[in-house]
């Protein structure tokens, strides 16, 4: 993912501690699924202080500290959402990524995409990353749904 995203030319975050990860599952009572804690160890996320870091589809991937329940209301979703966390926007938030997290790691890694609706994409994050990698758009970019 390091070498994929250096290329286009992104600023990317430094790692996060072993830390930045525990305090992150404490404040929302989940775990992080192995895989996300390494994509995470390695690179924290894009570098967007100045909120124009996005890749050449124009995907921003969040840092740890960034990263935050996914909002239903926002997004006009009557089903419950408390589960997701939402790790990466499309284009301003034409439509975002979000992960299923909880207390059970095994439970954890389902990948949606939000529009008024969740789209489920990847059954792990490591799915959802393989896709990104070969530039899957059924995956980044499903139809919605209803």
């Amino acid at each position: 993912m390091k070498t994929h995203w250096l290329r286009q030319g992104i600023k990317l975050r430094p790692g996060a501690s072993e830390s930045e990860v525990t305090n992150f599952e404490a404040k929302y009572d989940v775990c992080l699924p192995e895989d996300m804690r390494e994509v995470f160890a390695v690179v924290n996320g894009f570098d967007n202080r100045n909120g124009d870091e996005v890749d050449n589809d124009m995907t921003t991937f969040f840092s740890l500290e960034e990263i935050e329940r996914l909002n239903a209301s926002a997004w006009g979703i009557a089903a419950a959402t408390e589960s997701y966390f939402v790790f990466a926007d499309w284009s301003i938030s034409a439509h975002v990524y979000a992960v299923r997290l909880s207390k059970d790691c095994a439970a954890s890694g389902t990948v949606v995409v939000v529009y008024n609706s969740l789209v489920k994409v990847a059954a792990s994050f490591t799915e959802f990353m393989q896709a990104y990698l070969e530039d899957n758009k059924a995956i980044l970019f499903p139809a919605p749904q209803g």
